[in-house]
């Protein structure tokens, strides 16, 4: 199944699809910390997720 997410933050175009939700809290945690200076949970980012 794939997965997606979509940053959060106004005007960023993050948009990331991936296999796996490990996968896409892995590159999500990534980009908060350098594009956006910022620590997520792995909850948060598991409730934002997109399953297609």
């Amino acid at each position: 199944m794939t997965v997606q997410f979509e940053c959060f933050q106004e005007g960023c175009p993050f948009l990331v699809r991936a296999a796996s939700t490990d996968e896409i809290v892995h590159l999500v945690d990534e980009h908060a910390e350098y594009a956006h200076d910022l620590d997520i949970e792995r909850d948060t980012i598991e409730s934002e997720i997109e399953r297609m």
